[in-house]
């Protein structure tokens, strides 16, 4: 767990960023009750390979969304 600054920056550890190719364009989502930080094109390939279903839909508006 990391913790924000008072400017509530993030400062993700360079071997975190390195492993994660945290490089240029990054996403950061929210995911419940974290932030998840994904490297841009690593992302939009996984979209491709796990594209928005029926079933995600479904899960979405139990939360009202």
């Amino acid at each position: 767990a990391l913790t924000m600054d008072r400017q509530g920056r993030v400062v993700i550890p360079p071997l975190l960023r390195e492993a994660a190719a945290m490089a240029g364009e990054v996403s950061v989502l929210g995911v419940q009750n974290h932030l998840e930080v994904w490297n841009q094109k690593r992302l939009l390939e996984r979209f491709k390979k796990e594209p928005f279903s029926e079933d995600d839909g479904k899960a979405l508006s139990e939360f009202g969304i």
